[in-house]
């Protein structure tokens, strides 16, 4: 195992931390084979940094038992990895057993419409995930679709993120589904998708179900007057106070 990895596992251990920060550290596929049994000296931890290291699906597949021990495991940060569809598969198996999980970052990794689906699952078993951060993915319509099966489930849910990915219409429509059972939602950001009219048309005429969000983020998203109208008309039965702070769509222009 590498010294500076078993350093801060071991003060983690020692000083009965809850959080073990890893971000940063270059940990490759090999690293995570060599200390996968040291992780499981933590038990009790609470947070797991790994965000920004070259873990990769056989990484993943090294850890993936020993995060699924963590039961009392409430952020685990995992976001610029390069995990693909096989090590989300691998990891959503065990995110069945945190069912106390409040924030999950996948982000900027390679996930596609197969790890969307394979992650589904992992979703229902969860009633308390706030914070679901999927952006700079490969998700498309299918993956999205399989996504939305389950996002019922998260009625704790504050903030979801699935900018810079492919996410079309019928992906928007599949989403747009589910937001009356997700009304402690405060942002949604799908900047750099391919929503446009019909999908934007849609998550307007859900909007009424969302009663404290304060940010719905649309940049690059192929809108035109048809989408903006009816976000417009959506818009205009929400209480004054109830107000959303809109990105990519200009409401002025028509």
């Amino acid at each position: 195992v590498r010294q500076d990895i078993m350093l801060k596992i071991s003060e983690c251990e020692a000083n009965e931390h809850l959080e073990l920060n890893l971000s940063e550290c270059s940990i490759s596929n090999a690293d995570c084979t060599s200390f996968a049994g040291e992780l499981r000296r933590l038990p009790n931890l609470q947070v797991l940094l790994l965000n920004r290291n070259d873990i990769g699906d056989d990484g993943i597949a090294a850890i993936a038992e020993a995060i699924g021990e963590m039961k009392k495991l409430r952020t685990l940060h995992l976001a610029e990895n390069r995990i693909g569809d096989d090590g989300i598969a691998t990891l959503s198996e065990q995110l069945l057993k945190l069912t106390g999980l409040q924030r999950l970052y996948l982000n900027s990794n390679r996930i596609g419409d197969a790890g969307a689906t394979a992650l589904s699952p992992a979703l229902r078993g969860n009633n308390t995930l706030s914070i679901l951060r999927l952006d700079g993915n490969h998700v498309s319509d299918s993956g999205m679709e399989s996504l939305a099966e389950n996002l019922c489930f998260l009625v704790k849910m504050t903030a979801l993120r699935l900018d810079d990915n492919h996410i079309g219409s019928a992906g928007a429509k599949a989403l747009s589904a589910q937001l009356r059972h997700m009304s402690k939602l405060e942002s949604i950001n799908l900047d750099g998708n391919h929503v446009g009219d019909d999908g934007l048309a849609a998550l307007a005429q859900q909007l009424h179900y969302l009663p404290i969000l304060a940010m719905l983020q649309l940049d690059n998203n192929q809108i035109g007057a048809l989408g903006v109208r009816a976000l417009c008309d959506a818009l205009c039965y929400r209480p004054p106070q109830n107000l959303v702070v809109l990105t990519g769509v200009s409401l002025n222009d028509h």
